[in-house]
């Protein structure tokens, strides 16, 4: 039994490891939901460059930054479980060096 139980810790490890991986790696895949959620904010927001301004991406999440008529947006995509799932992005009023 204890055999077990290592090399299932082993392998929620490697899975989360991969995971993380994935999510750190890929941007441009979650970049063009980013840019469609961006001005959810408000109604008179307009997109100022297609273009992020900023990228931080980590295992958690990727975060954008763009800049729009109501100031910069921060833009987060996060996995719906943790690290595992399809990516979900919710904008936020302000800039990433303000979180």
């Amino acid at each position: 039994m204890k055999g077990y139980v290592g090399w299932i810790l082993l392998a929620v490890c490697l899975v989360f490891t991969y995971q993380g991986w994935q999510t750190r790696s890929g941007i441009a895949e979650t970049e063009g939901r980013a840019r469609g959620v961006v001005c959810d904010v408000a109604q008179d927001c307009v997109l100022g460059s297609e273009q992020p301004r900023a990228l931080m991406a980590d295992f958690m999440a990727r975060r954008y930054e763009f800049k729009t008529s109501i100031g910069p947006v921060t833009v987060t995509c996060a996995r719906e479980y943790v690290v595992i799932g399809n990516f979900k992005c919710t904008p936020s009023v302000g800039s990433m060096g303000s979180r």
